[in-house]
This record gives structure tokens, sequence and C-alpha cells, in this order.
């Protein structure tokens, strides 16, 4: 019968191609920034005791929605001679009609004080609420020691209350190696396309097999998968790990930013017959990623050609011009070439914490940096990259006021006012977080003209293939003529985590034509018409060929795709390629039979 149908599917439909919309120019806005931790109730500085285990390397936090309720909260590492501090976004204050926030680590159960460096948060249970991974060295009673990094499982009490529950010992990732105490910078993904997140911690020490790959076994425990999967190596001092899908082929790669030239870049080839995802290791297509004392890592499609670039933040030397950050765009051939001595960004100073995203809402991304390093590099400002046109910045971070000297380390984005633009939080060592509000748009208050966007939540509940809230699928926003390229690879970055939902900047467009998600498993869901300033949330069906969406697979999809194909629309456009073509009919049989 499903022969039959697909050959009247294909007779009916043949020759129906739908194209995608020329690209445009752009209009420009300037960028502000308000530093205001004290008057938003984040008034939290870090204090690492002396002699401690990289006490100057790092410290960072997490920026995620903790309790659902639409809020993006904080979590703060305190170093050792501070506690670590939870603050819960508590909204608009009605009195200031400002954000603020109350430090809820008493209550959530994590007021500890512990050598802690980094952090990074996902739904690894897969119960609609977001886990937190801190990596530790031990508490000041006992001294440092290993087995001690934390895992906090998010649970859901009766009186409808939350606390995080350490599992970690059981679970299986409290160490990296028996013995040693290794882990500074950790990343989650679902790099064996089983539906759950797995975790990868790195390591620093050069001599030790010290980054470490552990799956997750969908019970509540992981297995340390480092030689299974071909991933154990020496001479990497990892910093920053992280999951994504550079190719757009459904297959997450490893990015692992590490110092003193020893940064890797792995391709995920896909799954051998035994079900184990195999790695490759290119390096050598990244133009001068050995060159990097490589700390920060942010990724993005920063020309707009479809194609996901990576920023890495180094050391830029006076005296030696360089090497300094790289900006490496990657080429249709999969290689990268760096381009951040010709683009002007090559010079951060000794970088740390990197961000890549479109602060004033002009339809391109700009680059952030934090840096410092006691003498050498003390007194450093931040960078703030704008690019002003097509890959040229400028740096502004003096007239933004993204200008406080700090010894900054992590650096992480969210929109924690939910007035639609990107604020920033950077963790400095030694000295008091700062908060910058991005003073682009005012909670309450109308959006200019010029200063449109949308953000995408991706929901992959009611499907199991696919990984918690979309993680390492593909966004493309179409509006004002051209289209963005956007990633969901959770906001990893130097020793901490942003929020894992994708913003995107839509100048004067007042809508975006059309919203593809390429979701990992090939699948895709295409979304017209969708208004700007708002949350766009995306739900996965239980089955990718169910398009009405009423959980059953029959006649009634079949007649879905055949009322939009023959409308013309591209919501039928069950391929991705931006057009309706014989091929969407075949692939959505496909998907329907299951093969």
């Amino acid at each position: 019968m499903w022969k039959s149908l697909n050959g009247i599917v294909l007779s009916v439909c043949a020759g129906m191609v739908v194209g995608l919309p020329a690209t445009a120019g752009e209009p420009t806005t300037a960028i502000a920034f308000e530093e205001r931790a004290f008057s938003a109730g984040i008034l939290f500085r870090h204090v690492q005791l002396a002699g401690r285990p990289w006490a100057v390397y790092g410290t960072g936090g997490v920026a995620a929605d903790f309790n659902n309720d639409g809020w993006t909260d904080l979590y703060v590492i305190g170093g050792g001679d501070t506690y670590d501090a939870l603050f819960i976004n508590q909204g608009i204050n009605p009195s200031t009609q400002r954000v603020w926030f109350a430090d809820k680590s008493r209550d959530w159960g994590v007021r500890t004080r512990h050598y802690g460096y980094g952090g990074s948060a996902a739904d690894y249970d897969n119960d609609g609420d977001l886990d937190l991974f801190v990596t530790s060295y031990g508490d000041p009673s006992s001294g440092e020691r290993n087995g001690q990094h934390k895992l906090y499982r998010n649970d859901l009490l009766p009186d409808g209350s939350r606390v995080f529950t350490d599992v970690a010992a059981q679970a299986g990732v409290h160490q990296m190696l028996p013995g040693e105490a290794v882990g500074l910078g950790s990343a989650w993904g679902d790099p064996d396309l089983d539906g759950d997140l797995d975790l990868y911690v790195s390591g620093y020490p050069q001599d030790l097999v010290g980054n470490r790959m552990f799956r997750n076994n969908a019970d509540g425990t992981f297995t340390d998968v480092t030689n299974f999967w071909g991933l154990n190596f020496t001479g990497v001092s990892g910093f920053v790990p992280g999951f994504v899908d550079m190719s757009r082929n459904g297959r997450p790669d490893l990015l692992l930013v590490a110092d003193t030239g020893t940064s890797c870049y792995f391709v995920n080839k896909g799954l051998n017959e035994q079900g184990v995802p195999e790695f490759a290791d290119r390096t050598a297509l990244v133009d001068d990623l050995t060159t990097a004392n490589g700390m920060g890592s942010a990724v993005g499609d920063l020309n707009k050609d479809g194609r996901l670039d990576w920023y890495v933040s180094s050391i830029y030397w006076d005296s030696t011009n360089g090497p300094g950050n790289l900006l490496m765009m990657q080429n249709q051939d999969r290689t990268f070439t760096n381009v951040a001595y010709e683009t002007g960004v090559a010079d951060g100073r000794w970088g740390w914490g990197v961000l890549m995203t479109d602060f004033d809402h002009d339809r391109d991304l700009d680059l952030a940096e934090v840096n410092g390093w006691p003498v050498t590099f003390a007194n450093q400002p931040p960078q703030l990259f704008e690019q002003t046109g097509p890959m040229a910045f400028s740096n502004v971070y003096q007239e933004s006021g993204f200008n406080t000297i700090s010894e900054g380390r992590g650096l992480v984005n969210a929109d924690f006012d939910n007035d639609g633009d990107q604020d920033m939080v950077v963790f400095n060592v030694g000295q008091f977080l700062n908060y910058y509000e991005n003073q682009l748009l005012t909670p309450g208050q109308p959006v200019p003209a010029d200063r449109n966007w949308l953000r995408i939540d991706l929901d992959t509940q009611a499907r199991d293939s696919l990984p918690p809230m979309g993680m390492h699928a593909a966004i493309v926003v179409s509006a004002g003529g051209e289209e963005q390229l956007l990633s969901i690879d959770g906001g990893f970055n130097m020793c901490s985590q942003g929020e894992i939902g994708a913003h995107v900047g839509l100048g004067d467009a007042t809508r975006a034509d059309w919203v593809r998600i390429e979701w990992m498993d090939g699948s895709n869901t295409t979304i017209l018409d969708v208004d700007a300033n708002r949350v766009l949330t995306v739900r996965a069906t239980a089955h990718a060929a169910d398009l009405n969406n009423d959980g059953v697979l029959d006649l009634a999809d079949v007649y879905e795709l055949v009322e939009r194909f023959m409308a013309g629309s591209l919501t039928a456009d069950v391929n991705g390629n931006g057009l309706l073509e014989n091929n969407d009919l075949t692939r959505f049989v496909d998907q329907f039979l299951g093969r």
C-alpha cells in the first residue's frame, strides 16, 4: 500500500519547488551595558585560599533556569574561602522595575565551601529540569583530595520547592582518575546519539590521561568510556570542552580548548558496528589551533555563510605581536582559516572566557572577552568587539560600559531580565563578580523599531531519540532578507556555562519569515511567519512523521503532508534544504515507515 501511496504523492506533487529569499543589508545599533551586581542582589566575592590547585586559573558559575519559572538563575562558585551561592531570579522588582535575585543556596542544599573550579548544567536524567555538575578538589577542613566533584540532581519536592542532591559518587562522576585530583572544565553532549547527555570533563596535567569521557547509562549512573571511545591521550592541558555539530550532519564533534598549544578538534565520524562513536583527530584542519594558549571558546556563524565558525581566546604578547586569539572561519571543505589579525580581534591581552552573540540586534554576531593575569597582564579591561560591517570589528569596551578592570575568568550570557537582549556576568578571581545589564531594551517597554529579537527554546520531551532541550540542533532563521544559523551547544565556556536556548537579533524585521529546526535525528520542523520579540518554544513531536501532532501515525499525517505540499508551504520541507521537491515526499515516507 505504501509503495503505491508513495507513487501517488510523487506524481501529484512532482516538480513543485519553493526557493529561499535572497540576502540583504543590515542596520546597526549601539551597544551599552550597566554594571549593577549590587543593586540586583548578586553581590558576591570569590575568595580562594592561597596555594590551592589551579587557584589563579579560574572561577566560574552557571546561568540556567533551575526552577523552571521562566527566569534565568545564577549559580556561583566560591572558591574555598567563600561559600557557593545560588541566586534565584525573583523577576522584576515593582519598586525599581529592574530584575533582582535572592541567594537560596541554603534552601537548595548547595551552600558549601570547597575548592571549586567550574560548572555546567544539563538535564542528564531527562526529567525536565536542569541538573548541575561542579568540579571540586575538596574543602578547607580536610584539604585537597580526589573524588570531590559534585553532580547535583535537581529534585522537585512534594511541597513544590526544589533541592539539589549531590549524587556524584553513586553516579560515578565524582572523580576522573583514581588517586589524582584532576578536573577543570566540563560539557554535556550526545556523541553516541542515544538521546541522553554524556559528560566530558577536562583535566590540566599534561602527563596524565586527565581528560575523561563519561557515558550516560540512562539509569542515573555513568561509565568512563575514555579508552573505549578512543579519547585516551596525554599531553593536553584541557580547559574548555564542548560538543558541537560543526558540519550539521547530525554528529556532535568535540572541541577541546587547552593551554600551551595543546587544543584539539575531534570530528565525530559516527557509530561503528558496536554502536560506539568514532572520533578522528582533525586538529590539523584548524588553522593555527596549536599556537594558542587556549582558554575560552565560542561558536557561531559570523559571516552568515551557513557554516559554524570558532573563536578561541589566548595570550597576545606585545614583544612578539602574538600569537593572540584565534578566529577560525569554517570553509566549505570543513577546514578552518584563522582571520583574527585581518579582522582586528587577535589582541585580547591575556584572554579567558569569550562570548559570541548579537548584543545590539543588528543581525550579526559580536565578540566579548574577559582577561587578566597577575603582574604581567594586571589591570587590563575586558574586550568587546562589535561587528560593525561584514567581518569588520571595532573594540567598544570603553564606550559600551563593559569596562570594569578585573581578573576575569568565567563569562556567561543570558537574558536575566527577560527584556529580549543579552546580559553578561563576569566571574573574577579573588574579586567581586560583575553583572552587566544590556541597556538595548528595557523590561516592560516597547522594542525600538530597529532592535527586534527572537528567542528559540526547544522541547524534546516527547521524542526519546532526541537529547534534552534539543542539544546540538541547528536553527535557521530567515528574517529581513537574510538567513542566520544558530546552534544549541549548551553555552559552554571557560569554567562556566550560559543559558542553553538560542537568541537572534532581527534588526528592523518585525517577524521571521520562517524558522527551521534541524533536529539531531535528521528530521526538520519549519514554522512560518513568527512574530518578533517573543520566546518561541518548539516542541518535537513524538515521531518525526507525526505532522498533525496527535500522537498517532496514520493517513491523517499523509494527508497533512500532501495538503501542505500542494499549498507550497515550507512546512512540508521534510529534508530541510529550503525547497519543496520530490525528495521531501520520499523522505516523509521513509520516516513514516521507520526506514
